[in-house]
């Protein structure tokens, strides 16, 4: 194995004993020319000096094992091996060029949110954020928000009855990002709707007295008994909202088809806030909504501040958040 320390004086050797035999093969030749010209030669004093050996092996190229030692690179070591110098012929610089970037690839972090007319006066909205995996989104639309959270693969899908149908559905990230969409052919003709949303767990309730109904009867519309829904001539609730996210938001909103009550009558409405153990004492914030059958909606601010601990349970009834539904006979 060669030594790198000494390769310049190994490649140097060679040079010197291959000169060395070149000068015995022809050594009875140049003795008879060396003689002949002795005189001549002495007497020349511009005679060009011959090169040193060593000083041209100096500048000899570098073999690639030493410049790669000399970094500290492994060099296998092949038995047999030819090595041979590196090309270093100009590269034309114009193969060294790397094609344009496609500016207009999608970032796979691209937001898409999609609202879609259904029946009822819903709209169907359909979120898809693939960087937003298990995370709370704020929903606005027309001033009712409600909170929830997303789908380990960052979808998420909701019906809510539209309050306006103009006003855009919006859903913020907590980073404040934010998803904007619109319907098209949303109509709300024939219905009323009247709706609550707060901050806080689940502690305020729509009640509907539907057609001189009392509580726990048929026609009693409310979140707890909702098998009073079926068959029944009057409206419908839905609850939005995760009361489990962090800084839950929930909303209720409760609807009446005009066109497919036959008979008049009036539908009593109200609100219930819970007392217990885990909601005495507090203050409670939201709005209130109501949707009138020629479109108009009317909004106000609540704030409810409810009993001081140590009593027994119960209900606050605020009976004048709403005005009663009256329905004309058809």
């Amino acid at each position: 194995m060669i030594n790198p320390k000494n390769l310049t004086t190994a490649v140097a050797t060679i040079v010197v004993v291959a000169g060395i035999g070149y000068a015995m093969q022809n050594g009875g030749a140049n003795a008879k020319r060396n003689s002949a010209n002795e005189g001549h030669s002495a007497n020349q004093s511009n005679v060009r000096a011959q090169p040193n050996l060593v000083e041209i092996a100096e500048f000899l190229p570098v073999l690639p094992s030493a410049l790669n030692r000399s970094f500290g690179l492994a060099t296998p070591e092949i038995s047999g091996a030819i090595r041979v110098a590196a090309v270093t012929s100009a590269i034309d610089t114009n193969l060294q060029n790397d094609a344009p970037t496609p500016m207009f690839l999608p970032s796979t972090c691209d937001v898409e949110l999609n609202a879609m007319p259904q029946t009822g006066a819903m709209v169907r909205l359909e979120l898809d954020a693939p960087c937003y995996q298990n995370q709370r989104i704020l929903v606005r639309h027309a001033g009712l928000e409600f909170a929830d959270i997303t789908k380990a693969d960052g979808r998420f899908g909701v019906s809510v009855p539209a309050l306006n149908a103009f006003a855009p559905f919006i859903m913020v990230f907590a980073d404040g990002t934010e998803a904007s969409a619109k319907t098209l052919k949303l109509s709300l003709d024939g219905y009323e709707r009247v709706a609550v949303s707060w901050a806080g767990q689940a502690v305020l309730h729509v009640h509907a007295m539907e057609f001189g109904a009392k509580f726990g009867e048929a026609g009693h519309t409310w979140a707890q008994t909702p098998q009073l829904n079926e068959g029944s001539p009057g409206g419908t609730l839905i609850q939005l909202g995760n009361p489990n996210v962090m800084s839950p938001k929930l909303a209720e909103v409760y609807s009446v088809n005009m066109g497919e009550i036959a008979h008049g009558g009036t539908i009593e409405l109200m609100v219930e806030a819970e007392i217990n153990v885990d909601t005495c004492a507090r203050q409670i914030s939201g709005n209130s909504f109501q949707l009138l059958g020629d479109g108009s909606l009317n909004s106000t601010s609540i704030s409810i501040s409810l009993p001081e601990c140590g009593g027994e349970n119960g209900y606050l009834l605020l009976n004048n958040l709403f005005s009663d539904m009256k329905i004309a006979a058809n």
